[in-house]
């Protein structure tokens, strides 16, 4: 049986509304993500850094929108408890995930963590750049390593972590550090798989995810997920 002409009509509308708000989001985060005009993680200096991995990437405006729609499908910000309603990168860079997640999702806190000062520096210059108050409110960017005893992810919902040119001893501190710190329903994606332990409460739910990146236009990530012991 064909459907009543009204009826689709409605879907075809519906479709075109969906297709709408999509490319309007990618217009958006594109015209927001101008505040890096001039500013490039590519430029930072890392002198004095010879303990640190300090290879430099970013994850294209696609793949931004791309990762705000995976962890939203997977685990929707809603579902969270007020206390945990922040988002990490785990090696930020200079900011740009940061922006775009806070930009995408109204609703969320941000955090960075960037070992290389420099890179701090122009993403905290490209917050000073936004003019919207409510999204730059949102946005911290902190220079530090992610594994620090006292960096405390408690509070993550999501995470993301570029962490395909890591070390195995960081690797294994990064594993350590995720399987202790986070709490019950944290997604964390990653460029590389991690180490976990055979005992870990995270479990892996995807291994394939097309996140484009600056280096490749056909990167995969793979996705975890914090689930009770």
């Amino acid at each position: 049986m064909k459907p009543a002409r009204g009826s689709t009509r409605a879907i075809r509308v519906q479709k075109n509304r969906v297709r709408t708000a999509r490319v309007s989001g990618r217009r958006g985060l594109h015209e927001f993500l101008q505040v890096y005009n001039g500013l490039s993680g590519f430029d930072a200096s890392t002198l004095g850094l010879t303990d640190y991995k300090t290879t430099y990437g970013e994850v294209s405006e696609s793949g931004i929108k791309t990762l705000a729609d995976k962890f939203s499908q997977v685990a929707p910000i809603q579902t969270f408890p007020a206390g945990q309603k922040t988002f990490y990168d785990l090696g930020c860079g200079v900011g740009k995930i940061l922006l775009g997640i806070a930009f995408l999702h109204p609703e969320i806190q941000v955090r960075g963590i960037e070992i290389v000062p420099d890179r701090v520096r122009y993403g905290q210059l490209a917050r000073s750049r936004v003019q919207s108050k409510q999204i730059a409110d949102r946005v911290q960017i902190l220079h530090g390593s992610f594994t620090d005893p006292n960096l405390n992810l408690n509070n993550a919902c999501w995470i993301f972590i570029s962490n395909l040119c890591l070390d195995d001893e960081t690797q294994t501190a990064l594993a350590r550090k995720l399987e202790s710190g986070c709490s019950k329903g944290c997604v964390v994606i990653c460029s590389r798989d991690i180490p976990f332990s055979s005992t870990s409460p995270f479990e892996k739910i995807d291994g394939a995810i097309p996140i484009q990146m600056t280096w490749s236009n056909s990167s995969t990530c793979s996705m975890y997920r914090q689930v009770p012991g």
